[in-house]
């Protein structure tokens, strides 16, 4: 009976050892590429317009959508897939403006010009 438990034990720490190698090769990975991705960024700060090499370069995928209304106004969603980071979550509007408030009434902020 020991030796059945024993063994139980053994296949559920070897399923488990499987299970952490994965999740620490998709870390490793994922800080491997945002690693990739900063320094290709890097290479780009110093741009005046967009052109074909560097969206080519920032950008993997884009994926646009069929218009939506919102609020009497026209919508297209899309979504950018970044290379190596995947996609960003880009605020909306009103996010924004929400967030741009929020810092304007927040006293212990520095006011800017």
């Amino acid at each position: 009976m020991m030796a059945a438990n024993y063994e139980a034990e053994q296949k559920s720490l070897s399923a488990q050892i499987e299970s952490d190698e994965l999740a620490l090769n998709n870390a490793e990975k994922t800080t491997v590429d945002l690693k990739a991705f900063l320094k290709t960024i890097r290479q780009c700060t110093d741009f005046e317009e967009l052109d074909e090499k560097l969206v080519n370069t920032l950008i993997s995928k884009i994926e646009v959508f069929k218009k939506v209304k919102l609020d009497g106004k026209y919508h297209i969603p899309i979504k950018i897939h970044f290379t190596a980071v995947g996609i960003i979550d880009i605020p909306s509007e009103k996010e924004i403006l929400s967030i741009m408030d929020e810092i304007r009434n927040n006293p212990k902020l520095p006011k800017t010009a």
